[in-house]
């Protein structure tokens, strides 16, 4: 899954919510020509643009929230392991991923 995809997904779901009572909200968004438009993009209803803009924070902060306490898991499980460094190494591993995914290092 690419980005793009996962960005799709997240505005596809934020729509639905949005859309759905007791908001019923329109999500007609300008075009994305930053010739012709002021914001490309946008949804041209503020309320519906301010909330797609905290649905994304509120997203971006549980994935990194998530990302943390996984990355946790993975050290306390190797440290669990002590007996063996090799043993330790895919926790480690695991670790890493999480961190990645949660937009860290």
């Amino acid at each position: 899954m690419t980005n793009d995809d996962l960005a799709a997904i997240v505005r596809e779901a934020f729509e639905a919510f949005i859309k759905a009572p007791p908001f019923e909200e329109i999500t007609l968004r300008y075009p994305n020509d930053e010739t012709k438009y002021a914001w490309p993009g946008q949804y041209r209803n503020s309320r519906v643009q301010l909330a797609w803009e905290a649905w994304q924070e509120a997203y971006r902060l549980a994935v990194q929230r998530t990302a943390e306490a996984c990355a946790r898991a993975c050290v306390d499980e190797a440290l669990s392991h002590s007996y063996d460094e090799e043993h330790r190494e895919p926790f480690y591993d695991c670790a890493a991923a999480c961190r990645r995914i949660g937009g860290g290092e």
